[in-house]
């Protein structure tokens, strides 16, 4: 098997070096020349396109799976449509004849309930914010095209990264929007072994939510950190409204990835994902 990815950052890279362990041939693609050495000497051919500029969208090699992890970055709508829209337009119009399966990363905040629901798949999608609105917009694309996958992927931690862990360890947390509202998170390298089960042509379906199996309410997982450090409780944040425009309240469920995807979560909740960063904190000291 041949798989480019496009988007060889925090994710894609973790997934590149999986798959090559597996035996895949792995294509690596990316927007940065800057970044051509390190992806050459980490052992991958190393293609230099951006998905935003359709100009630098030819002459691939065979593959027979395309995976797209390129992300904005944090950006604003018009960066979301940018590359999310534009730049997946782009790509879709560019595969090549051989490509079998293209496997394209979302988000769950394309669901925009907040009454602390479960959402799953076949749940309405209809995010208030411009940032929702061009992911929907995205994944109707790759779903009406014949060979294409969505993962919605949640909130993302993991090493070096964990925007409300980080925050409380520095004692910046504050309580945000509704305290009781749900938080869906999922750890770095359960991302990589759901995408490696979807290039890996598992599951019948063409859309799956990949978040850990335990919905967390924000004062709880503000507690369970309170109590493994030895901290206090954030406080709220007097400024923010209890139903801040874009903050949601939902339990996103992972069942059909589990079940179709044969997919098994290292981290099946925040707790054993959280492990290894506090035991480092707690030695620390």
């Amino acid at each position: 098997m041949r798989v480019l990815i496009f988007g060889v950052g925090y994710v894609g890279l973790p997934l590149a070096q999986a798959l090559s362990a597996e035996g895949v041939h792995v294509v690596t693609a990316t927007s940065k020349p800057a970044r051509v050495s390190e992806l050459t000497n980490a052992g991958f051919q190393t293609l230099v396109a951006d998905i935003t500029n359709a100009s630098t969208l030819h002459n691939f090699p065979v593959v027979d799976v395309v995976v797209n992890l390129v992300s904005s970055s944090g950006g604003g709508p018009e960066d979301y449509h940018r590359i999310y829209v534009d730049g997946t337009r782009n790509l879709l119009h560019a595969l090549p004849t051989s490509v079998s399966r293209f496997v394209q990363a979302s988000s769950t905040s394309v669901y925009a309930q907040d009454d602390g629901e479960w959402v799953d798949e076949d749940s309405p999608t209809s995010p208030e914010a411009a940032t929702g609105q061009a992911l929907v917009a995205m994944e109707q694309m790759v779903r009406n095209h014949f060979k294409g996958i969505v993962l919605r992927i949640s909130g993302i931690y993991g090493p070096g990264r964990g925007h409300l862990f980080k925050q409380f360890v520095a004692g910046q947390a504050r309580i945000t929007g509704k305290p009781e509202r749900h938080l869906n998170m999922v750890h770095r390298d359960d991302i990589v072994t759901a995408f490696q089960s979807a290039v890996h042509g598992k599951g019948s379906g063409n859309l799956y939510n990949i978040t850990d199996d335990e919905p967390v309410r924000q004062t709880d997982f503000y507690h369970w950190l309170a109590a493994q450090l030895n901290k206090p409780i954030p406080p709220r944040d007097p400024s923010e409204s209890p139903r801040k425009r874009g903050v949601t309240d939902k339990c996103v469920s992972n069942r059909k990835a589990r079940h179709e995807l044969g997919w098994t979560l290292r981290y099946p909740t925040f707790r054993e994902g959280f492990a290894e960063p506090l035991n480092e904190i707690r030695n620390s000291r």
